[in-house]
């Protein structure tokens, strides 16, 4: 007796399924050693202990060397964020560095409301999980009103492309121009 030919179309899929090699679970983007420059989005809530808390919303791009062997990265950063419970904007510039998920950022702080600008400076330390950072932000503006606030937020940035790395040309290379 033989089976019918519509029963052997299972069997041959579940033979074709166990022979194949496993998937990797791992398919978002791979980061090597190099230069980036990431750029995006923050939202975040600025709270001041005597002014009113508001919500932010800002952007930042950065320059970035990551060395994935050590798990570190060092760079530049600059952002702008807008605060609706001061109705301010703010900027800040400075040097960032990190080691595997954890961050720390900071430098010339500038906020600017109505005809009023007050400077200082800000410290962030951040986890990162990919693109995705959780951060506390600590601004200090000594002339401000209420010199003092702090920012939770989160910071989704995506590395822009970066240029290709120099190659070597080499006397036998038949692409050398």
């Amino acid at each position: 007796m033989t089976a019918p030919r519509h029963a052997l179309v299972p069997g041959l899929v579940l033979l074709a399924l166990a022979a194949a090699a496993p998937a990797r679970a791992d398919a978002g983007p791979k980061l090597g050693r190099g230069l980036y420059l990431p750029a995006g989005l923050s939202l975040g809530a600025a709270l001041r202990p005597d002014l009113p808390n508001g919500f932010t919303l800002g952007a930042e791009v950065s320059a970035v060397w990551l060395e994935t062997d050590r798990f570190v990265w060092l760079g530049l950063y600059a952002d702008a964020v807008y605060d609706f419970g001061l109705e301010a904007a703010r900027f800040s510039v400075g040097p960032e560095l990190g080691w595997s998920v954890f961050g720390l950022d900071g430098g010339l702080l500038v906020q600017r409301a109505g005809d009023v600008t007050h400077t200082g400076f800000t410290v962030r330390p951040l986890v990162t999980l990919g693109f995705v950072a959780a951060y506390l932000r600590w601004g200090h503006l000594p002339s401000a009103p209420a010199p003092n606030f702090a920012e939770l937020g989160l910071l989704m940035k995506w590395p822009l492309a970066q240029p290709d790395p120099p190659r070597r040309v080499q006397p036998s290379d038949p692409d050398a121009p």
